[in-house]
């Protein structure tokens, strides 16, 4: 089973991963978590992001996907290519990544399971990586959003909440994972 977070930075998909990974482990299931990439990107992320950057973010995402695919077990990914091809259109300026959005959507297709965050109104934490500005993150919840709707993709609103357990209760009970 394959299970995408999905959301703009800064709304607790490694958090809610971390908990879920934990839960499944500890009632003996086999997990693989695909980490979110911008941290090991080799070009700046954020605002000042290039093309190439997130076309490398894209590419690696799904190269540890199918590595992690290949296991027996549960594959947990810190994002999808969905919300990372929404950084990607951000910083696009004319160039045609229409190509790119077809692949980003069909690779869609390859998740069990896909939950969106929501950004809630509270302030990001600076972890000295990710931005906190607001206008960023929201153009970026705002991208992800319309990518769900204009290519009809499925999945699932998280509870708006900071309680990690309540969340993923609702993943395990939506996935089939209670047992």
């Amino acid at each position: 089973m394959k299970i995408a977070i999905i959301g703009t930075h800064s709304t607790g998909k490694t958090s809610i991963i971390r908990q879920l990974s934990l839960g499944l482990q500890e009632k003996g299931k086999r997990v693989f978590v695909v980490s979110e990439l911008s941290r090991l990107a080799p070009g700046e992320i954020n605002e000042g992001a290039k093309i190439e950057t997130q076309l490398w973010i894209q590419q690696k995402q799904k190269e540890e996907e199918l590595k992690y695919a290949l296991y027996n077990g549960h594959v947990l990914c810190d994002r999808s290519t969905v919300d990372n091809f929404a950084y990607l259109q951000r910083i696009a300026n004319g160039v045609d990544v229409s190509e790119i959005e077809k692949e980003a959507v069909r690779h869609m297709q390859t998740y069990d399971f896909v939950f969106k965050t929501k950004k809630l109104s509270l302030a990001a934490v600076d972890d000295g990586i990710r931005s906190v500005d607001d206008v960023f993150r929201d153009d970026i919840e705002r991208r992800i959003e319309l990518l769900l709707k204009k290519h009809d993709i499925s999945f699932y609103h998280l509870p708006e909440t900071l309680e990690y357990k309540k969340i993923v209760r609702y993943i395990e009970e939506v996935a089939g994972l209670r047992q």
